[in-house]
């Protein structure tokens, strides 16, 4: 009945706040173990955020931040600094995350890292929305899913030729969004299609599915 739902729920609740605890250990061990470990603060910053602890997700990562510039990886500098927009935002520092996420997608641009700009212009979409502008928010999101879908094509494109290149026969569907990039080939068939609405006709005879969304 209702009762049990409840007590399931206040279980869960107690495995939670339980498992948050566990990983707050690990990680305050791992930093000091390792005081110079950007990933453990990372780690700290995102657990304490999950809980709706953002002062002091804050905290830690400006110290992952520090460290990663401190360390020489500017890569995972601007991921981080993404990160701690998303708590400036969460607390309601509209004007603080904007620079955040502005600086990250500099740093982004600088470094060739489309994935990272797709993110970052990701969050700015999400600055945007919270101000109320959201004829530029959707358009940064379009821009983002834009990259987004451009990077995981590359990655279709590479596991089809390569299953053909070991002999077997293969449907690619979706060149509606970026046209068709095979060479032709007899072991071929492009259908240009929304995979958004798929057709049954496109599964037969299929013995197995390569989504390039998730090999990226």
């Amino acid at each position: 009945g209702a009762g049990a739902v409840v007590a399931k729920g206040g279980a869960l609740r107690r495995d939670r706040r339980a498992e948050d605890a566990a990983d707050l250990a690990a990680f305050e061990k791992a930093i000091s173990l390792r005081p110079r470990f950007p990933e453990a603060y990372l780690g700290l910053a995102r657990t304490l955020s999950e809980s709706g602890d953002y002062e002091r997700a804050e905290e830690y990562l400006e110290e992952a931040i520090r460290l990663q510039r401190t360390l020489g990886y500017p890569q995972y500098e601007a991921r981080h600094l993404d990160k701690l927009g998303e708590v400036k935002l969460a607390r309601g520092r509209i004007d603080e995350a904007e620079r955040l996420h502005e600086q990250s997608l500099t740093m982004q641009q600088a470094l060739g890292d489309r994935r990272g700009l797709s993110s970052s212009l990701a969050h700015l979409g999400n600055v945007d929305r919270a101000r109320g502008h959201l004829a530029s928010a959707a358009a940064r999101y379009r821009e983002s899913l834009r990259m987004r879908w451009a990077l995981q094509f590359k990655v279709g494109v590479a596991a089809c030729l390569t299953v053909l290149a070991l002999g077997e026969r293969v449907r690619v569907v979706d060149t509606l969004w970026f046209g068709n990039p095979f060479p032709p080939h007899d072991r071929l068939e492009v259908i240009e299609g929304d995979l958004r609405h798929p057709e049954p006709a496109w599964l037969e005879d299929i013995d197995a599915i390569i989504g390039s969304a998730l090999l990226l």
